[in-house]
This record gives C-alpha cells, sequence and structure tokens, in this order.
C-alpha cells in the first residue's frame, strides 16, 4: 500500500522533515534526531494544506475535522473464501455535520501537514467504530455477495482538518466553501443547534495547544539510540536486549511473556496476541479447548489436558499479506502447545521482531478466524454466527522461531513465515 507523505518541523533544529501519514516516527536529515510523535488524543491529526489559504484572512477560515481509515479489510464470504481490498476513506467527523462535502482522492494526492497547531475537541466527533461501520456498509453496498464477517487489519487512523472559507456568519446562518474544490460547493447551515456547536467549537479550539509531542528515542536503560523503525507500538533495544512501549510522556517497560525460555543459536521471537475467551451462543457454547477443537477437528485426537484450559485464539501482532495472517492464526490457535506455560513478565529477550498492530485492531480479527478454522462445516458456521465471543484475557506473547535461510520457523508446528512477508507487512 502506497505511503501517505505529509511534513513537519523538527523541533530539534526547525528543519523541514518528510513524514508517514499515521507513522509516529520522525527522522531529521538535518540533525539526524529520531524522535517518537505522540498524539496527545491518542490521534494524530494533519492539515489539508490548499493555494487558496495563502489569499484569505485566517479569520475567514474554518477547519473542520474528517475521520481517515486506511487498511486492509478482510472478508469472509458465503462460499468460505477470503476477500481483502484496500482501504482509503475520509468521513466528517463531526456529529452534527454528516453531510460536508467528501475529500475524495485529495487525501491521497496532497501532502498534508502535521498538524501542530490547535487540534478538534474528540468528544464532539462521530466515534471511529461507528465510522468504520459505516464505511463497512457503504463496501458491502457493491459487492456481489455479502460477507459473513470483516474486519480491517493494519489500520491508521488520523483527523484530517480540511479548510473551509467562512462566506457568512450569524447566528441564523453560516455559509461555507471547500478550499480544496475549485468548483462552488457552498454549503449552508441554518440548524442553530449546529451553528451554535460550530461558534462555540471554534473559540475552544484557539485555546487549545499543539496536539502532539516529541519523545527522543533513546533507550532508558543503557543510553544508546533505539531503532528508528516505522510504524511500531513497542520497540527493542538491541544493546540490552530489552522491550519498551511508548507512553504520554516518557519511554516504559514493556513487560511480555514468552514460550520457552531456553534460547537457542539461530533463534529469534516473534510477537502474537493471545486470547482466552468463552463462546456463548443459544445452540452451542464453548468453555474449554478440548471441547472446541475436537469439534472443530473430529478426525483428530488431542490430549485431555486441553479439558483444563480455555478456549484460546493467538494472533499475529504484526501485520502480513491476509492469507498468510489467517493460515497463521489458524495453525497456532488448534495448536496443541499450551500458550498458558508462557513465562511471566520477560523484560529482555535476545533478538525480537516489533509488534505494529494493536490488540484492539487484532481483536476484530476473532469472528472471522473463528469461521475460517470451522471451514465448510455449514450447521456449526450457523450456529457460531450468531455466538458471542467474550474475551476474558489479552497478553502479548513471544513465540520462538529458527532463522532458516530466508524463512523463520516454529519447530513444534511446522510453521514458517518467509523474513520479506514481515517485511512487506511493516510498510502496509
Amino acid at each position: 500500500m502506497k505511503a501517505d507523505r505529509a511534513w513537519g518541523f523538527c523541533p530539534q533544529c526547525g528543519g523541514k522533515v518528510s513524514l508517514e501519514v499515521g507513522d509516529p516516527l520522525l527522522k531529521c536529515a538535518f540533525c539526524k534526531t529520531s524522535l517518537y510523535i505522540i498524539p496527545k488524543d491518542g490521534i494524530f491529526s494533519y492539515v489539508l494544506v490548499t493555494d487558496d489559504m495563502q489569499h484569505i484572512p485566517g479569520s475567514r477560515i474554518l477547519m473542520l475535522p474528517y475521520w481517515r481509515l486506511k487498511g486492509l479489510r478482510f472478508s469472509l464470504l458465503q462460499d468460505k473464501s477470503v476477500k481483502s481490498n484496500r482501504v482509503d476513506a475520509t468521513i466528517p467527523a463531526l456529529k452534527e455535520l454528516k453531510k460536508l462535502p467528501s475529500l475524495g482522492l485529495v487525501t491521497q494526492l496532497a501532502t498534508l501537514r502535521l498538524n501542530t497547531g490547535p487540534v478538534s475537541n474528540l468528544q464532539m466527533l462521530e466515534p471511529i467504530r461507528d465510522v468504520i461501520r459505516h464505511i463497512n456498509a457503504r463496501i458491502e453496498a457493491g459487492l456481489e455477495q455479502s460477507p459473513l464477517t470483516s474486519f480491517v487489519l493494519s489500520e491508521k487512523i488520523s483527523i484530517v482538518m480540511a479548510p473551509f472559507e467562512l462566506l457568512k456568519k450569524t447566528e441564523e446562518k453560516i455559509v461555507i466553501r471547500p478550499l480544496w474544490t475549485k468548483g462552488h460547493d457552498f454549503v449552508k447551515i441554518t440548524d442553530r443547534h449546529i451553528i451554535q456547536s460550530l461558534l462555540k467549537r471554534e473559540e475552544r479550539i484557539h485555546e487549545k495547544k499543539s496536539g502532539h509531542d516529541f519523545l527522543p528515542l533513546i533507550c532508558p536503560e543503557c543510553g544508546s539510540d533505539l531503532p528508528a523503525l516505522s510504524m511500531v507500538s513497542v520497540l527493542f533495544c538491541p544493546y540490552c536486549k530489552r522491550l519498551y512501549s511508548i507512553g504520554q510522556s516518557k519511554i516504559l517497560p514493556q513487560k511480555a511473556q514468552i514460550l520457552y525460555r531456553r534460547i537457542e543459536r539461530n533463534m529469534v521471537f516473534v510477537p502474537f496476541y493471545h486470547f482466552q475467551v468463552a463462546i456463548e451462543g443459544d445452540s452451542i457454547s464453548f468453555h474449554d479447548r478440548l471441547g472446541f477443537l475436537s469439534r472443530l477437528y473430529s478426525y483428530k485426537m488431542f490430549p485431555k489436558d486441553l479439558s483444563k484450559e480455555p478456549v484460546q485464539f493467538v494472533v499475529p501482532a504484526f501485520s502480513v499479506n491476509p492469507s498468510l495472517f489467517l493460515r497463521l492464526s489458524s495453525r497456532f490457535s488448534s495448536s496443541e502447545v499450551s500458550y498458558l506455560n508462557a513465562k511471566d513478565n520477560i523484560d529482555s529477550i535476545p533478538e525480537a521482531y516489533a509488534i505494529n498492530i494493536s490488540a484492539e485492531s487484532a481483536v476484530q480479527c476473532l469472528p472471522l478466524l473463528l469461521l475460517f478454522m470451522v471451514g465448510n462445516k455449514r450447521k456449526l458456521m450457523e450456529q457460531l454466527i450468531k455466538a458471542k465471543i467474550r474475551i476474558t484475557s489479552v497478553k502479548v506473547i513471544f513465540i520462538p522461531f529458527f532463522r532458516q535461510r530466508n524463512e523463520l520457523v516454529e519447530k513444534h508446528t511446522g510453521q514458517a513465515i518467509q523474513e520479506r512477508a514481515i517485511k512487506y507487512g511493516m510498510n502496509l
């Protein structure tokens, strides 16, 4: 997926820096500084800059927020095939103004600027999950067959502040014109409640400070420079072998769990999310792993000890192509390996791949993964479609793989991952 470009200024030297939209990494070509960008509200914000803005007084420009969602959408179709398509959609973010003109392709064609000025009030915005449901419905309306379930992976969620020229502003009417189009698409707002909300919002915005902080990528344990990697949420120091997450104002130790403490040659640790769940429905329920796997794979004999373990899903915490993502998830989730034996609170490991999928994003794949694992058992699938997945525990575990030429191989399941597939996924 082609990276969208943005720009900003280095807070260290003031040089103009090229950025990737949604990426927390800032690398300055002038002072050679690597910084981690931290959105104060948890959401990256960018400004759509147009040529017309240079000729219009600032008092006549009204910046209105749009949600932007970019990622890979997986859909499980009625014929059990998995379809994937790229999603790059924008939708007005204000709850009161859902009929603003579309940004169209302008976010893909224009270069955005990191918003270091006033940001929008997130409390007034449409919840992003509602936006995702709206976008999914819009996509599914154009499909020949409705999917059984779907989710978006590698999602990059950001806010784009779009410029409007304020042509008229009274207590009874507001007229605005989008500045990214060459036509005369005037928007007239006459609802008094919306007008009052916009006027109050405009006053509050001018009181707010910058929406992003900048944190140097320096290991707090050994003082070495941390690797400057794009699109990661957990950092790994190759010198002191420790994991770190990014807090609001500092780098924090990241506690994780590791499968098999014994370290061997050519071993590299790959991150996965481990979910303990209960599957509950009117006509079918699963609360232990033995009953669940025996129903899915009736031709296999599983150890009776699995009856003491809850139903578990093991999902990659890194991006790869859709077919490999589901194959990895299915293989590890149905493995006889006990992931409950992972050692607790490991903060130092020899070599690890980065995490670039949030737990919230990984959770969305569970209904699709469940139906994918069911395969051609139509009756069971119909029962599970109506069932609910209740998550009782979430943790990050690192599973050891062995590097063999250009592949990583897990010895218990025999599952192999090409290293280039992981590198490709990091750039989705």
